[in-house]
């Protein structure tokens, strides 16, 4: 199995290649990490999303227009698929004022498979894929740049 393509992207022309991609999918994996800790609302730092076999690290605090983005994860004929989406949908919810559908959670639809209500992702993937996660750079200060190897790696 060969790794999938992992774009870093930081810049317009970056972004405008990303949503190219997106305008034209079927399904996109989203996912945020972002520091909760020091602030009242959540400071979005990186937007991960899989496209296809390609996986897009967008990086919110180097772009400041994200609006054609945001637009994009509200196209109706592209499902977005969260795990745990409650507070990633807050984050989008914020910045944007929508939230991104239509929208299938992974933890909600392995609770209505029979699996823990509040069943991680690390945890899913290794129960039905047999793949252990690093999880060791979750709780990372993720609004320092540059970002490390190792969140990269997680993200």
């Amino acid at each position: 199995m060969r790794s999938p393509a992992v774009h870093y992207v930081d810049t317009p022309v970056g972004l405008e290649h990303l949503l190219e991609h997106l305008r034209r999918a079927a399904s996109v994996a989203v996912d945020t990490e972002f520091v909760r800790e020091r602030t009242y609302y959540p400071r979005l730092c990186l937007i991960q999303l899989a496209v296809d076999d390609t996986i897009w690290c967008v990086d919110p605090i180097a772009l400041c227009e994200l609006r054609e983005l945001y637009q994009a994860l509200t196209m109706p004929g592209c499902v977005k698929i969260f795990h745990a989406a409650r507070q990633d949908l807050e984050i989008f919810y914020n910045a944007h004022g929508e939230i991104p559908t239509p929208l299938f959670d992974t933890q909600i639809a392995a609770a209505l498979l029979g699996r823990p209500d509040q069943i991680a992702y690390a945890g899913l993937a290794a129960e039905l894929c047999g793949v252990e996660l690093d999880k060791s750079s979750s709780r990372t200060d993720w609004s320092r740049r540059p970002l490390s190897t190792s969140q990269l790696d997680y993200a």
